[in-house]
């Protein structure tokens, strides 16, 4: 007669080979994440703009996003459903590093800069992040997709607006390589908010 340790055994060995295939499953669909902080890198080569001066606030973001977590979505899987990797950072929240990023950027590019304040005679640039996440298109291609919009001010008067969406290709499925695509579709992105920040009534 099969005494009661074996027989409870026979019953759980199934259920136990069954709950480490589904969590095998679930691994293979999600991205790889080693750990790493991460912030937005060497600025890129300088840039002339006719951009005298300018007023730039502090970057917003809704509350999911502006941590200081790196985002990704499995567009293949489920689109809706943001997902953070859990060993990588950025240095900063994203906030933080964005505002540092267009403020480099824009001083870079020879015009003088001031924060939240304002600056007399200048327009003062309000950007606000939309999407900022290492997208899956499937298990081997990703990109780093930034979508915002961007406002200039006089004072409390909008002069102009305008929303920017750039992607850049990941060549690695994880967070270093996501991060190193968001990198450079954000720097895109500032580039082409600052050129009609420059220039904000020519032809698009």
């Amino acid at each position: 007669m099969m005494n009661l340790t074996a027989m409870m055994k026979k019953l759980l060995l199934p259920l136990l080979l069954g709950a480490v295939g589904l969590l095998g499953a679930c691994a293979t669909n999600a991205p790889k994440a080693p750990g790493a902080t991460f912030d937005f890198g060497p600025l890129p080569a300088a840039r002339a703009l006719p951009l005298k001066g300018i007023a730039v606030q502090d970057v917003a973001a809704p509350q999911w996003m502006d941590s200081t977590r790196i985002y990704y979505r499995l567009a293949y899987a489920d689109a809706t459903q943001p997902a953070a990797y859990a060993n990588s950072r950025g240095v900063m929240p994203t906030t933080h590093l964005w505002t540092q990023r267009v403020k480099q950027r824009a001083s870079q590019a020879g015009a003088v800069v001031a924060g939240n304040e304002g600056l007399r005679g200048a327009p003062t640039l309000k950007i606000e992040l939309d999407e900022f996440a290492h997208t899956f298109s499937s298990a081997k291609e990703s990109k780093g997709v930034v979508r915002l919009r961007a406002t200039l001010l006089n004072g409390r008067e909008v002069v102009a607006q305008r929303t920017f969406a750039q992607e850049s290709t990941s060549t690695v499925a994880d967070a270093g390589g996501g991060a190193r695509a968001l990198i450079a579709a954000g720097d895109a992105a500032i580039d082409a908010v600052l050129d009609w920040a420059a220039a904000p009534g020519a032809p698009r």
